[in-house]
């Protein structure tokens, strides 16, 4: 059985050959530009281009997540992904708002 170091270690490695991206997060509006009532407790995210139902590995200081595109965003110069509320807290990236993450295109 896998160790949780070690886990967060694969996982790292996974994400060492993503692309760089400026992430954010949101946590309003009542439904996604897929039709999707808006849940900020889930695993989702906004992207300009991705398709709906791509599987994102986002990861940010040493953790990741694994995200489902369902919306459209973010509209603000310079960010690239738009994450639900509890994948910005699983990445600690609420305080800050914006940060620098590696995403990973899973299919």
């Amino acid at each position: 059985m896998l160790t949780r170091a070690i886990l967060a270690a694969l996982m790292l490695c996974a994400c060492a050959t993503a692309q760089a991206e400026i992430a954010s997060w949101y946590n309003e509006g009542q439904r996604t530009a897929s039709g999707e009532r808006f849940n900020p407790s889930a695993m989702t995210a906004a992207h300009r281009m991705l398709p709906f139902g791509t599987r994102v590995r986002v990861c940010r200081t040493g953790r990741c997540v694994v995200v489902r595109i369902n919306d459209r965003g973010p509209f603000i110069r310079g960010r690239d992904i738009d994450l639900s509320e509890a994948a910005a807290r699983e990445l600690e990236l609420i305080g800050a708002g914006v940060g620098a993450v590696r995403i990973k295109v899973l299919h």
